[in-house]
């Protein structure tokens, strides 16, 4: 007697069911941690990233985003601190300097001091203590660039897809690849998704430790070393994939590289700065660690010479299915619609712009249309050698992977 095939309706069922026994395996991580609740605020400086749960934090200027100023200058000093009465101190290189005012708006105080007329050329820690209380000792290392003359046109190094990767993460399982059904050949999005974890675990999992790669940091680490010894660039723009993933050891690990660096650097994240464990989850909340220590605008922008540059967070993919796209959100786009000046713009970004056939997808029809924009530089490619296109009329250089490169040259790009 021939037993029954299944039925559609059955196999759907399976497929559905399968499809929640493995989420829960791989969400049990997870279980308890609290939503966060992120706001913007639309300031002059950049789209201000705050969680509603954070307080008594260093906002500006910060290790990726310092303010470049001159000696004898004022200069604005911005801090998240929720109490209605506070009383400030603003220390540069842990000295004391003078607060000539202060003002407060929902909790952000704008600080007004006065740099030391002899206050050296390069770079210097700031640092604020609010009723006695340190605030920003780590995130304000290197966030002061002192220039006394501002180069008409700057020189410009640009690094990205550096993959910083110091934690190893001991899974509670042993994960081996696994055969794939055929008929995951029938359904492109199913099959790429379940051939990508495979490949994933192939590459970075082993005896059930994600294992890590401190070479990465290696490589940034002497890449900062040349810069500053041989080139000494006025800025240096890192455009994303600055971490392999989100775990504070790698992002700890990043930030002290960075402080180390007497360079000026003005970060903006990538996809992987925005997922944790091997990549299956995405989301915001993984970008608290650069938030808090590194940047916290989503998009912002500063004049130096004749060019304004403007940093966008495209980090999150611009689809549940293709990370390879990445996308440009309603906030950032309304903050570069108002702030941007009308004529030599340099934006700097994680993705690309991409074209395929529904047009230039995630929100880059918007970008590429604002005036004043010149050129685009993005990484996540990791080409071997800068790739230069034109995209809607647009300049876009695609700049070569810091992780990926075999001699600091290859791994930097000069505009």
């Amino acid at each position: 007697m021939e037993s029954p095939s299944s039925s559609p309706d059955t196999v759907a069922l399976g497929c559905l069911l399968a499809l929640a026994a493995v989420s829960a395996f791989f969400l049990w991580p997870f279980a308890g941690i609290r939503s966060p609740e992120f706001e913007f605020r639309d300031t002059p400086l950049g789209l201000l990233v705050l969680e509603k749960s954070w307080d008594e934090l260093l906002l500006w200027p910060s290790l990726g985003f310092p303010t470049l100023a001159t000696p004898g200058s004022e200069l604005e000093v911005w801090v998240l601190h929720r109490a209605p009465s506070v009383e400030f101190e603003v220390l540069i290189d842990n000295l004391p300097v003078p607060i000539l005012g202060t003002a407060e708006n929902h909790g952000i105080w704008r600080i007004r001091i006065g740099l030391p007329e002899n206050l050296a050329s390069g770079m210097h820690d700031l640092a604020v203590r609010a009723n006695r209380k340190p605030l920003g000792e780590r995130k304000g290392r290197n966030s002061l660039a002192v220039i006394p003359n501002k180069p008409d046109l700057p020189l410009v190094a640009i690094l990205s897809d550096i993959h910083v990767d110091e934690e190893n993460l001991k899974l509670p399982f042993d994960m081996r690849p696994k055969p794939l059904p055929g008929w995951t050949e029938n359904l492109p999005v199913v099959g790429k998704f379940l051939r990508d974890i495979n490949e994933t675990i192939k590459k970075k999992v082993e005896n059930g430790i994600v294992k890590c790669n401190p070479l990465n940091a290696q490589k940034l680490a002497a890449v900062l070393a040349h810069l500053a010894e041989n080139v000494k660039p006025d800025l240096v723009l890192l455009t994303g994939d600055l971490v392999d993933w989100s775990g504070w050891r790698n992002w700890e690990k990043l930030s002290d590289i960075l402080a180390e660096s007497d360079l000026p650097l003005f970060l903006v994240p990538g996809n992987h700065d925005w997922w944790t464990r091997i990549t299956f989850f995405f989301g915001r909340r993984w970008l608290e660690p650069f938030y808090l220590e590194l940047n916290s605008f989503d998009a912002f922008g500063f004049q130096l010479g004749s060019y304004y540059f403007a940093g966008v967070n495209s980090g999150r993919p611009w689809s549940l299915t293709d990370a390879e796209k990445g996308s440009v959100e309603r906030e950032q786009l309304r903050w570069l619609k108002q702030h941007l000046p009308s004529e030599n713009v340099i934006l700097f970004t994680h993705y690309p712009s991409t074209e395929n056939e529904l047009g230039v997808v995630g929100g880059w029809d918007e970008v590429l249309s604002l005036q004043g924009l010149e050129l685009v530089i993005a990484g996540h490619k990791h080409p071997k050698q800068p790739v230069e296109r034109v995209v809607r009329g647009v300049k876009q250089i695609v700049v070569p992977s810091v992780r990926d490169s075999e001699s600091v040259l290859q791994a930097i790009v000069f505009l």
